[in-house]
């Protein structure tokens, strides 16, 4: 394992304690998001207005996958210093306020006041803001395991951090494009086509640039 920038005692067995105390905080945002249904006053309402069931559904998914690409950034690419330790927190951080978006928006949803706008406003900037963080914590544990790394992980490593970028790009297009619209069943389509438009460009990139720079580090 690369030294890390501080003492924080034995390195491996302090990855070891952050990743389960990580694991902890993903897990605790899963059970919270159960705490976002509350029971309809008929039945029916249950499956006339799924917006809830959808939002959970996205949402439960979304926090799984994030659980698999945090233990793949801790498996390859992270190291203990101040930097990675502080992101991690705050990657934990902000999927923990991803949950308590859904809830908001979710509870405002049948609002016909300005807070349904807000809270989608909310939840969309908080979905972009961990994957920016995903993105930004790849870039760096390849510059700091760059000479440890295989050019595959390298590679592979400059893929997942841009596309990660471009799904928090496309979700923020999507702020820009709705700004001042009213919100209507069709404007909500501009979500998912920008976030599969901009992470496909995101990887793009990222391919492109792994084969620049981990070129030469095949032949070293």
């Amino acid at each position: 394992m690369i030294k890390a920038d501080v003492a924080y005692g034995d390195d491996e067995r302090f990855v070891h304690r952050l990743e389960a105390f990580s694991d902890i905080v993903i897990g605790f945002s899963l059970a919270q998001l159960g705490l976002s249904f509350t029971v309809p006053a008929h039945m029916q309402d249950l499956f006339s207005k799924p917006i809830a069931l959808l939002a959970f559904g996205v949402t439960f998914g979304l926090v799984c996958a994030l659980w698999m690409r945090h233990h793949k950034w801790f498996a390859h690419y992270f190291v203990p210093t101040r930097l990675t330790v502080t992101l991690n927190f705050l990657l934990l951080g902000t999927i923990v306020v991803l949950v308590y978006a859904l809830q908001l928006f979710v509870h405002f949803a049948r609002s016909s006041t300005d807070d349904n706008i807000l809270a989608l406003y909310f939840y969309i900037t908080t979905f972009a803001s961990v994957f920016a963080l995903f993105g930004i914590v790849h870039l760096v544990g390849i510059k700091q395991r760059f000479a440890a790394l295989s050019p595959g992980l390298i590679a592979s490593g400059y893929v997942q951090a841009f596309r990660q970028l471009g799904v928090a790009a496309g979700a923020v297009a999507f702020l820009v494009f709705a700004y001042g619209r009213h919100f209507e069943g069709r404007i909500y389509i501009m979500l998912p086509l920008l976030i599969v438009v901009f992470s496909g460009l995101g990887r793009m990139i990222g391919g492109r640039l792994s084969k620049q720079i981990a070129g030469p580090a095949d032949s070293a």
